[in-house]
């Protein structure tokens, strides 16, 4: 700690004169909980007023968040920021010094200088709760990268598209942009017997996904490359030290295409490919099996994905999650509990992970 709780009460009292003020003061702060001291009615206020229900519950909220966000800050646990939303509700009223503590509902995933989101309760004196998700930081280095290949790594959204286009038209029955983009991450089984409207076997499985995927590396091999920023993250990682993977639910054709015409195969510890684990996005099996072969913690890990199925198969691994907006809206890869939304690896520049 780098502050003892006397140091921080008096730093709380002088950067927030009005809590301070107040009396407010935190009593004990851990990695899980911290509770202050609010001694909120019967105050009153500059008008001569006593407090209404809604300004005792807003007082005794915004005084934890401030206490919260400073004595984290200050080394107790770790920094965290404000309040996102919360529902307020009442058992009775409140006219004396009350004591709010909050504590985690479960324990947060998290990427430094972006919006992650944790499930936090915070009891007043068990008569005033507040239940609400809150935006929440933390800075902690991974130990290892897992990328996601197609639209992550490399730009080739779109030659999927029109491969899957040109493929479903033969087959009678082509695909919308929306149904291609929405199973981005799916395995091919699921396209296939969606497009057929049947079930399929492995063999003929095998057959139309080596057709298919034929016509895709045809279209995309004269724009082969990495995505911009990728190069300069992939040697940042290797600078620190980090462990860099591949979990894909590409077949292991497309992976080599990639891999090898761009030289890059070696900067990776492990490459798993579909045909490496049973259950496809959004199930969480790539990622796991990834961190197994690794030996990292799945809490020690950074994944890079595109889609929203890979997103869901990282978080529900228990992993933190940067999106890349390539393939589908910040707001949608938000709703899949993405811990960062970026729209380039540029911004990755200079930022510990």
């Amino acid at each position: 700690m780098s502050e003892s709780l006397e140091e921080l009460n008096e730093s709380l009292s002088t950067s927030i004169p009005i809590m301070g003020g107040m009396g407010l003061q935190v009593v004990s702060a851990d990695a899980r909980t911290v509770t202050v001291r609010i001694p909120i009615g019967p105050n009153r206020n500059d008008k001569g007023t006593l407090f209404a229900g809604a300004s005792y519950s807003g007082m005794v909220l915004a005084g934890w968040t401030l206490a919260m966000e400073k004595a984290w800050a200050s080394g107790f646990q770790r920094p965290w920021v404000a309040v996102v939303d919360a529902r307020v509700h009442y058992a009775k009223p409140i006219r004396e010094e009350v004591f709010a503590k909050a504590e985690f509902a479960e324990e947060p995933t998290l990427v430094p200088g972006a919006r992650n989101w944790a499930k936090v309760k915070v009891t007043v004196d068990e008569r005033l709760a507040f239940e609400g998700t809150y935006a929440v930081g933390e800075r902690k280095e991974a130990k290892a990268y897992i990328f996601d290949l197609d639209g992550t790594m490399i730009d080739n959204i779109g030659y999927h598209i029109q491969a899957w286009h040109e493929f479903s038209r033969k087959y009678g029955n082509e695909l919308t942009d929306e149904v291609i983009v929405g199973w981005s991450g799916a395995p091919n089984k699921v396209y296939m017997e969606h497009m057929l409207g049947r079930t399929v076997g492995d063999e003929e499985l095998t057959r139309l996904e080596n057709e298919k995927e034929a016509l895709y590396r045809e279209l995309y091999a004269p724009h082969l490359r990495l995505a911009e920023g990728v190069r300069e993250l992939l040697d940042a990682a290797h600078r620190k030290g980090i462990v860099c993977a591949i979990a894909s639910g590409a077949p292991p054709q497309n992976i080599d295409f990639v891999l090898d015409g761009l030289g890059i195969r070696g900067e990776f510890a492990a490459i798993v490919d579909s045909s490496q684990y049973a259950r496809g996005k959004p199930a969480p099996d790539c990622f796991l099996e990834t961190a197994r072969r690794i030996g990292v913690s799945p809490a020690d890990c950074v994944v890079f994905e595109d889609a929203v199925a890979g997103t869901r198969a990282a978080r529900d691994a228990g992993m933190r999650v940067v999106a890349i907006t390539s393939t589908s809206p910040r707001e949608v890869l938000e709703a899949a509990r993405a811990n960062k939304v970026i729209a380039s690896f540029r911004e990755l520049e200079g930022v510990s992970l």
